[in-house]
């Protein structure tokens, strides 16, 4: 009896801290997008609308200086009768200044560190019986100038609407529009649409998904199934990665130029500074620059040692060989995870692993040349050997040590790692505080030991920076590295994060439109091209098949979601701490992608793979959801379905190989 008290005290304090750290994370993020100047949020008010000057959207990164950071916003007013007591009240994004009639309202432009509290003006002895107009000049350092404000006290009451005028430098005046970061990208019509791309390929998705369906109806109904079993599943989906790196980078490599891919050129130029001048650069230094050094010292070190015996292109693809192998890895990773998490359940385990190989984000990140896809395996990596010591009776110094090897070496990689690693220290914690057999002297030498070879590894880098710009943490958004910029939207509002669809007529540069449309639609297929803002240079992928892929993985999320809504169940009824450590994971990497957004309001902001190891997770919980059949049971109904829903994932994965194995 003691002891299940003190598990269901155990249980109760686990979800009272995590009720507590969910609840403090949201209100830390509103409270920031509402109140903090930095954070280019515009907040909606129905007393009025933000306006700003009408143009095409574009893909072209501005930077300090450039036409398009001052506006004059103009409007006329009539006053009938003695000028009355009135009041403006204003927001401006980011500075302003008010004339009425002429006349200076304001003295000067109102600073950028209030812009979202709204100000007040008085009009006292600025108005004339008659016509009056009022002009507001506004100018923004990193985005588009924009305008909120409505009067009091005034007969006709003003307020920013269409009915403004607004002129641009080098621009000609124009009716003002209301800030609107929900468009279309004149890009998007370039790519099929997905339900005329898959009525294009439903005779093959039929056939496809007709000869899986017998296959499996056959082998669940006869109870005869040798081949499918987790081993020969890991077995082929290796396969097929080597299949597809030997087909695309080796004998299709003319159509892959180094180019290609996100920031691709900043990211070989740093690895053409290792190579020829041999230090490692600064932030300040370039673009891409910014980026911890691992995954660019190793593309040094193969390109050093394969230019003596290898032409360029053999070069090329010997150092597109470390996403390959990390992309790979990853279903690896996700078949190890499954065997944790799903002990003696061998459907989990061979969903898991496929599910990893077919991932889209994985598929085509893995063509280009970015550190992607190494800090991706070994975030991903660094879960599953928390996962493993969470499970061990015995918590031995060398797992903790090998832990802070592999974190040591995914923060040299990218700053990615830094989101997972508060629910890594917390849950293993939490086991070495509750698990009796281990004093408090073993605990602190074991979180120790993981904290020190860590920091030992990777410390330097971050003290590097700190030294040299103080911060730690340096990318090419801070003022610190040197490069001032910024894309459009250049602002967010709340109807950017609650929508969803467009991805489903459009999904080609759907990030455009809203939120949820960029992390499906690049979850699922390449929707930006391989970071190419053209039409012409993009990857060589079957679009066709990429278009209907996006309608066919609509029950993968959905299997995913139950498998997800089982994992919060389980991880709540038992405190089962792999779970929480998957559900953790998940729920950080989700709000850095996020907050990224709104601190970042850019179009190419908005992107899945950004959050790449999320991919374990997502493998992890599609296996669950879709194992949830056979939980009920071994009926010839309960059968059929498993059958209909094993043979769509088939077809599904064989489309979205399709569409990245190049012709």
């Amino acid at each position: 009896m003691a002891g299940r008290s003190d598990s269901s005290i155990q249980r109760f304090i686990l979800i009272g801290l995590i009720i507590v750290g969910l609840a403090g994370t949201f209100a830390y993020l509103i409270c920031r997008v509402l109140h903090d100047p930095e954070i280019p949020f515009l907040p909606q008010d129905e007393r009025a609308e933000w306006i700003v000057y009408p143009r095409p959207p574009d893909t072209v990164a501005k930077g300090v200086g450039q036409s398009g950071l001052e506006a004059l916003f103009s409007r006329s007013f009539h006053v009938a009768g003695a000028p009355p007591q009135a009041s403006l009240h204003f927001r401006a994004f980011k500075e302003c200044r008010i004339r009425v009639n002429g006349r200076e309202v304001l003295p000067a432009y109102v600073p950028d560190a209030g812009w979202k509290d709204i100000g007040t003006a008085d009009l006292s002895g600025f108005l004339k019986k008659g016509e009056n107009r009022l002009t507001v000049q506004v100018r923004n350092k990193l985005g588009p100038p924009a305008l909120w404000l409505f009067s009091s006290g005034l007969g006709e009451e003003l307020r920013t609407d269409r009915s403004w005028q607004v002129s641009l430098r080098a621009r000609p005046p124009a009716a003002a529009a209301v800030a609107d970061d929900c468009r279309l990208h004149p890009f998007c019509e370039d790519g099929p649409e997905p339900v005329a791309a898959f009525v294009e390929k439903l005779p093959l998705v039929l056939a496809l998904f007709g000869v899986f369906l017998l296959l499996f109806l056959t082998a669940f109904f006869t109870n005869r199934l040798p081949a499918l079993t987790p081993g020969p599943v890991l077995v082929i989906c290796i396969a097929l990665w080597a299949v597809l790196f030997v087909n695309n980078a080796v004998l299709k490599t003319e159509k892959f130029s180094p180019a290609l891919g996100f920031d691709a050129p900043s990211h070989i130029e740093y690895v053409d500074h290792l190579v020829n001048k041999g230090t490692l650069p600064l932030a300040s230094d370039g673009w891409e620059m910014y980026q911890p050094p691992l995954y660019y010292l190793a593309a040094a070190g193969i390109f050093k040692a394969t230019s003596l015996f290898l032409p360029e292109s053999g070069v090329i693809v010997s150092i597109r060989l470390i996403a390959f192998l990390c992309g790979a890895g990853q279903i690896l990773l996700a078949f190890w995870a499954a065997r944790i998490l799903f002990p003696g359940r061998p459907g989990p385990q061979m969903m898991a692993a496929a599910m990893a190989a077919v991932i889209p984000m994985n598929l085509y990140i893995s063509h280009y040349i970015s550190n992607e896809a190494l800090s991706t395996f070994l975030v991903c990596l660094s879960i599953v050997l928390t996962l493993r010591l969470l499970t061990q009776k015995k918590r031995g110094l060398a797992g903790f040590c090998c832990l802070g090897l592999v974190v040591g070496l995914a923060l040299l990689a990218k700053f990615t790692v830094i989101s997972v690693l508060p629910i890594l220290c917390l849950l293993l914690l939490w086991r070495l505080v509750t698990d009796r057999s281990v004093g408090a002297g073993r605990a602190a030498l074991l979180l120790g030991s993981f904290v020190v070879v860590a920091l030992g590894l990777a410390g330097w880098f971050y003290w590097r920076n700190w030294v040299h710009f103080g911060n730690p943490i340096v990318g090419n958004w801070n003022p610190e590295s040197g490069h001032v910029w910024w894309q459009d939207p250049g602002f967010h509002t709340s109807r950017y994060y609650m929508q969803f669809g467009e991805v489903f007529l459009h999904p080609i540069y759907a990030g455009f439109y809203s939120f949820f449309d960029s992390i499906y639609s690049t979850f699922w297929g390449d929707s930006f091209c391989g970071g190419i803002a053209s039409r012409e240079g993009r990857p060589s992928w079957d679009y066709g098949a990429m278009a209907a892929g996006y309608l066919l993985a609509v029950p993968a999320c959905l299997l995913a979601l139950c498998g997800l809504v089982a994992a919060v169940w389980k991880s709540i009824r038992t405190v089962d701490l792999r779970w929480l450590v998957i559900l953790g994971s998940t729920f950080t990497l989700g709000f850095g992608v996020i907050f990224l957004t709104f601190k970042l309001p850019f179009y190419a902001q908005s992107k899945a793979f950004y959050a790449l190891p999320l991919l374990l997770p997502f493998s992890l919980f599609f296996a669950w959801g879709i194992d949830l059949g056979k939980r009920f049971g071994e009926c010839r109904w309960c059968k059929a379905v498993r059958g209909v829903l094993y043979a769509w994932f088939c077809t599904l994965a064989a489309c979205i190989l399709l569409t990245y194995f190049v012709r």
